[in-house]
């Protein structure tokens, strides 16, 4: 259930938005299996969870062209249902102290409208707890898949945000936008690692220490800048240039562990090895996209768009990945990260008729 009150003023607008929501999944097993014949057939235990959120904002008009916006909200959601068993693909073990995660969100805009400009920085906090973390892989020794499980990780993100739109004649515009950012593991979450073959636990309440790592697979720096010329004899064509930078691999908790440096001197250059983060290198993008219409009689017309993605054809920008869960203490580069890049030129039609 969702309800919103609006108030409009002529210097001051505000908004509260109330929800509920509730929710109840459980694995049903359709076969049984012969390891787990007890737990692994059936439904298991039903798990429910009701989630309140409540929204507010208000926007103050210091004229009809500069107004200042703030907006916050607390929200609730239950986990993924994928993420609450220790091994769905084998048996209805669940997770220990299940919890929904919250987000705790603030922004605060300032606006600018004028004919030919239109402007809008943000700044924002947003803050998710309790979230429950869960990862396969397959572990080379056991000749098994294990189930890596994390609760209590929090993650934060804070930033900036600028976006323009001037109109430099009648014929041409252009776009700006950048936005810079700090996202972050903000707890030291408890992990257990589980066998889908068997009943006993590879590690309980292990304390993971990714606190103040980076979150990783997005760019935590991006900016953009185009123009598009618009035609008197409508037609269109653009370009935008795209920057992305500060982006890192996602961690492979169990490597900052104090199990998995057990063993090591601090002067080991092994350490440095296993706990740090890489960076990936910043990376530039062009799109070009252009269109026509034609206009058939009265109220119907012809569009014809093309789009070209990475018009540089650029296929070495590394655009996220992470590093692999099973890992050698011994030789950390025995299972190197997985790295995704970006595709190559690309294109796009499409004709429209509209009536």
């Amino acid at each position: 259930v969702f309800s919103q009150l609006e108030w409009k003023g002529s210097k001051l607008d505000s908004y509260l938005a109330l929800r509920l929501s509730g929710s109840k999944f459980w694995r049903t097993g359709n076969v049984k299996n012969g390891l787990f014949p007890t737990n692994s057939f059936g439904n298991s235990e039903k798990l429910s969870f009701v989630n309140p959120g409540v929204k507010a904002g208000l926007l103050y008009k210091f004229t009809g062209r500069h107004m200042l916006q703030l907006n916050t909200a607390y929200l609730s959601r239950a986990p993924l249902s994928t993420n609450v068993f220790t091994s769905p693909r084998t048996r209805n073990d669940l997770v220990q102290d299940i919890k929904s995660e919250t987000i705790k969100t603030t922004d605060i805009n300032y606006l600018v409208r004028f004919p030919g400009l239109k402007l809008r920085m943000t700044a924002y906090y947003t803050l998710m707890e309790d979230k429950t973390w869960s990862r396969s892989f397959y572990h080379d020794e056991l000749k098994s898949f294990v189930n890596y499980i994390m609760t209590g990780v929090d993650q934060s993100f804070m930033g900036v945000e600028i976006g323009s739109e001037i109109k430099l004649s009648s014929t041409f515009t252009s776009t700006f936008a950048f936005a810079a950012g700090d996202f972050i593991y903000n707890s030291r979450p408890n992990a257990i690692i589980v066998q889908d073959n068997s009943t006993e636990l590879l590690a309980q309440d292990r304390t993971v220490y990714i606190k103040n790592y980076k979150v990783g697979g997005i760019p935590q720096t991006n900016a953009t800048l185009g123009i598009k010329y618009n035609s008197p004899k409508f037609w269109f064509a653009g370009l935008t240039a795209n920057y992305f930078a500060n982006t890192y691999l996602d961690v492979n908790p169990d490597r900052r562990t104090f199990e998995a440096l057990d063993g090591f001197v601090t002067t080991d250059p092994q350490v440095d090895a296993i706990l740090d983060q890489t960076k990936l290198n910043p990376g530039l993008s062009l799109d070009l996209f252009v269109g026509k219409s034609w206009k058939i009689k009265y109220g119907e017309y012809i569009r014809f768009n093309v789009n070209v993605s990475n018009l540089l054809d650029d296929k070495d920008y590394a655009t996220g990945g992470f590093e692999q869960l099973r890992y050698d203490s011994s030789d950390i580069d025995r299972f190197p990260s997985l790295v995704g890049y970006m595709y190559g030129r690309s294109y796009f039609a499409m004709i429209s008729y509209i009536f």
